[in-house]
């Protein structure tokens, strides 16, 4: 049993991997060669691109960052959260193909202050990306 934990951030992201019966800590799964990427989402081509490539790239359109802040207050923020979790995804399985096979649940992290609600409606954005069972849990401020 993996367990997959994603960082997004309003900077930056970064997803790990944790082998459930390991001592070990998480190993950092490269995106686009880097432990972590700016978060960024945008289009280009009719396709997602996120990281470096949607803030510096010729021709990407409707770049977004620090979506996830506004997350609470903004609709097209989910929209913006979702897009980059299904770019991550793109990449991660770019990386390492048979990788999903392995995981069984991904850890996701959210503001201390989101209730119980939030949360469920967070995890279930994230899985509609094609995370795997997506349990959010609070950060400490």
């Amino acid at each position: 049993m993996k367990i997959l934990g994603f960082d997004l951030g309003d900077g930056e992201s970064a997803v790990t991997l944790l082998d459930g019966e390991s001592t070990v800590e998480p190993r950092v799964l490269p995106l686009a060669g880097r432990t972590s990427m700016i978060s960024a989402v945008a289009t280009r081509d009719g396709r997602i691109v996120v990281g470096e490539e949607a803030s510096v790239l010729a021709g990407a359109l409707d770049a977004q960052v620090r979506f996830k802040s506004r997350y609470l207050t903004d609709p097209q923020a989910a929209a913006s959260v979702r897009a980059f979790a299904q770019g991550v995804m793109g990449l991660l399985l770019a990386e390492e193909p048979g990788l999903m096979a392995e995981v069984s649940s991904t850890v996701v992290g959210c503001p201390a202050g989101w209730g119980e609600g939030r949360r469920e409606q967070y995890a279930a954005l994230i899985e509609s990306a094609g995370f795997p069972n997506v349990r959010v849990v609070p950060e400490p401020r």
